[in-house]
C-alpha cells in the first residue's frame, strides 16, 4: 500500500514538475523576470496588509475591553417570588432603598454643593 502511494506521489510530482517546465520553458527569460517580480510584489503587498490589519484590530481589541471594564453592574429590580419561593432581600424590589455606594454619592453631592457656596454660583 505505501508502495502505491509514493508511487503514485512521484508520478503526480513528475506531472507537475513536466507542466511548469513546459509552461516557463515557452516564456522568455525577461518575461519570466517579470513574472517573478509581479508573484514577489503581490506576496509583500499581502504581507504588509495581514501585518497591519493584525496591529489594528490588536488596537481596536484592547479599546473594546477598556470599555467594558469602565461599565458598572446596575442593580435589577426583580418581580415579586413565587409562592412557596424564598423571598429576596428588600433592596432589590426597592428602588429607594439604600444601596451599595450611596454614602459616597451623597458625600460628593454635599461636597460640590459646598464647592459652588463657596463660589458664589447658588
Amino acid at each position: 500500500m505505501k508502495k502505491a502511494i509514493n508511487n503514485l506521489r512521484e508520478n503526480l510530482r513528475g506531472r507537475i514538475e513536466e507542466a511548469l517546465r513546459k509552461a516557463c520553458g515557452r516564456i522568455t527569460p525577461s518575461k519570466r523576470m517579470m513574472v517573478i517580480v509581479v508573484a514577489s510584489v503581490l506576496f509583500a503587498v499581502g504581507c504588509i496588509w495581514m501585518t497591519t490589519s493584525a496591529i489594528y484590530n490588536m488596537g481596536k481589541q484592547r479599546e473594546l475591553r477598556q470599555f467594558e471594564e469602565m461599565q458598572h453592574i446596575k442593580s435589577l429590580l426583580l418581580p415579586p417570588s413565587a409562592p412557596g419561593s424564598v423571598a429576596p432581600d428588600s433592596t432589590t424590589l426597592d428602588p429607594s432603598a439604600p444601596q451599595p455606594g450611596d454614602d459616597e454619592d451623597r458625600a460628593l453631592s454635599k461636597a460640590i454643593s459646598d464647592l459652588k457656596k463657596t463660589l458664589g454660583h447658588e
